[in-house]
């Protein structure tokens, strides 16, 4: 296990440029995390920018379920999986707040997602835990990654959904929200916005 972590992570690219998606192909980082509401051909642009290092995923509100896998990255939703010497955990989608088989949650079925989601080192989820960075329906959070973050001791949750960067600390879980793309050091947590 290397002594830090780099994470290069991106979320919400509603729109985008390929100029904007290029400046990723020169930085320095050991893998990459997708935190949903990325359109298809973002991923894939992003799939070949990343070239040999790991594409993990979750899917956002606005996007399918399968989102993820048909722009070329590992969907992670509701697996732990390993790389770099850390374990990641994947929570797709945010509260439900419309019909439709969107990746969207009761706070009900988000709390059984977090007490079945096997416990890992870092949660990259779209949503972040309750009333954590927003309170108006759509923004509200997830009682499920509260609970998970708390039963699991879980150091970093990687979030998006909320349109800022922003870091805050609750139940010794630290939460780096993500708007676009920013490279996020780890354990030492330490947050670089990149665009």
């Amino acid at each position: 296990m290397s002594d830090t972590l780099k994470i290069l992570a991106i979320a919400d690219l509603h729109w985008y440029t390929n100029e904007e998606l290029s400046q990723i192909k020169n930085l320095d980082y050991d893998i990459c995390v997708l935190l949903g509401d990325i359109p298809v051909n973002a991923i894939k642009l992003i799939k070949e920018y990343v070239g040999k290092k790991h594409l993990i995923a979750v899917a956002g509100n606005h996007d399918d379920w399968n989102t993820p896998e048909l722009g070329g990255a590992e969907n992670i939703h509701k697996k732990c999986v390993e790389y770099c010497g850390y374990s990641f955990a994947g929570f797709s989608g945010s509260i439900r707040y419309k019909n439709g088989n969107y990746p969207m949650f009761t706070q009900r079925e988000s709390l059984n997602l977090g007490k079945e989601l096997k416990k890992a080192d870092i949660l990259i989820s779209h949503d972040s835990g309750y009333q954590f960075f927003g309170k108006d329906k759509p923004h509200s959070g997830l009682l499920g990654i509260d609970f998970y973050n708390l039963k699991n001791k879980v150091k970093l949750n990687i979030c998006g959904h909320h349109h800022t960067l922003a870091v805050k600390k609750r139940f010794g879980t630290t939460t780096v929200c993500v708007f676009r793309c920013a490279l996020i050091k780890f354990p030492d947590i330490s947050v670089e916005n990149i665009f």
